[in-house]
Parts: C-alpha cells; structure tokens; sequence
C-alpha cells in the first residue's frame, strides 16, 4: 500500500519550534512498517496523513504534542502536552518548576551557541561547521538530561509511573507492540535480549500474514458478491475489462 503523508521533522528547542523546521512530502511504502519506523533523523518526526488540516489546528497542535510524547525521550518536552499534564496531576507548583527549568535551558542553550561563534563564519568549510554543529548538540544534549533529571525530582512516584504507563499505551498505538517492546525506553526497562527480539519478529511477521491472507480472502469474497448485483451482460464486460481473474496475490481493492 502506497500513501501519500507528511512528514515533519522538527527540532524541539526549548521555547518551541527552532529555525531548523523543516517539512517535507515522501511516498512511502507503508507495507514496510521497520523502514518507516527505523527513522534515525535527530527531533520529532510527525506522521499526518494528508486530510485537509493546518498547522496550527487544534488536531494538529495535539498530534504534534502526542508524538514529542513517544518520539523524544525527555520528559520536560513531553509535558509539553497539557492534556498529559492533566494525567498526571501535575501541581500548579510544579507546572512553575517546569517553566522556570525550560527558561533556564534556554538561558543555557543560547550561553552554549554563543561560545560557538565561528558556525556564521562562511568562511570555513562546510564540514568543519558541520563538525562543530555536532559537538553544539552534544553538549545540547547533555544540558537537556541534566535539566530532565533535575526537573524529575519535582515529581512523585506515582506521577512518574502515570507517565511510563501513558508513554507506553501510545508508543503501542502508534509504532506497535513489537517495535516498543523491542525499542528503548521499554525494551531496555524491561531487559529484553535480543534472542527475544528476534521471537517477538518472527511473531510478528507471522501473524501479519496470516492477517493479511484473511484479508485478501475477503475482498475476493466481496467482489464475488459485487458481481452477483451485475447481470450477464455486465458481469461478461467486468471480466473483458479484469482481462484476467484476480488472484488472492493481487493489489485488489474495493
């Protein structure tokens, strides 16, 4: 199956969205499930079947939070989801703990951009730019852990095993029972081996296809009966038209 999306790969930086946005369309080929979700490119990758929408629609503003959500394995990014917020009985005090750490991380990132000032030289090669704009994220990166886990503390048992069970449930929903039990955070939390893994695929493609013979026993069942509404006269130039009668194997669609 062939479908046209949208995929938008965003930077999360703190404060919203960076000067990095950027969005592109791709036909992808959505019978392979581990090319599509193997996607290794850095930020938040939104999956938006084309359906009429705006950026800036409340659906979409809401999709984008749910896939920060399962895509980005910081917490102060994640609660960027109000709603989420609401789930885990975030207080009125630790939602002022949460915009106070995001304003400090923003403080710090534009101190760490600062010390890198020869990323506007256009002068130097590209790919020693690109070199240093590698060693900015890391250090990124490592500011964003230190403010995740500070903020962290903020938290209560409970509130943090709300989140793991919420984060879970919509990992399933969108990337499947396989990939997250394979996949970090969970597949680490749980300490799955990779002998496992390995089950769980074989589990999983099986079970694919035996779902997707079903499925195309069906729709040849269901073109069956179409053509019992047809009379001899039209059924004879359906057949003219198919030059050959579809097999279980064929693209058939109803």
């Amino acid at each position: 199956m062939r479908v046209l999306i949208v995929l938008m790969t965003t930077w999360l930086f703190q404060g919203g969205l960076c000067s990095q946005d950027a969005i592109e369309l791709k036909i992808l080929n959505l019978d392979n499930q581990a090319l599509f979700h193997q996607d290794k490119q850095a930020g938040n990758t939104i999956r938006l079947q084309l359906s009429g929408g705006k950026e800036g629609d409340a659906p979409f503003l809401r999709l984008m939070a749910q896939n920060a959500m399962v895509d980005s394995p910081f917490l102060m990014e994640a609660l960027r989801n109000q709603q989420l917020q609401q789930q885990i009985d975030l207080t009125d005090q630790q939602k002022l703990t949460l915009t106070n750490a995001k304003a400090e991380l923003a403080k710090a990132y534009q101190k760490l951009q600062e010390s890198y000032p020869e990323l506007k030289n256009k002068s130097l090669s590209a790919e020693l730019r690109a070199s240093m704009r590698k060693e900015l994220d890391e250090q990124y990166k490592l500011l964003r852990e230190q403010a995740d886990l500070t903020f962290k503390r903020s938290l209560l048992t409970y509130q943090l095993t709300l989140f793991s069970s919420i984060k879970f449930r919509a990992m399933v929903k969108q990337r499947g029972y396989f990939w997250t039990l394979s996949n970090d955070p969970f597949g680490d939390k749980i300490n799955i081996s990779e002998n496992q893994k390995k089950e769980l695929d074989k589990i999983k493609r099986e079970t694919e296809a035996a779902i997707d013979e079903k499925i195309a026993e069906m729709r040849m069942g269901a073109r069956e009966k179409m053509l019992t509404v047809l009379n001899a006269g039209q059924r004879k130039s359906v057949q003219e038209l198919e030059g050959e009668k579809p097999t279980k194997k064929s693209t058939l669609k109803l």
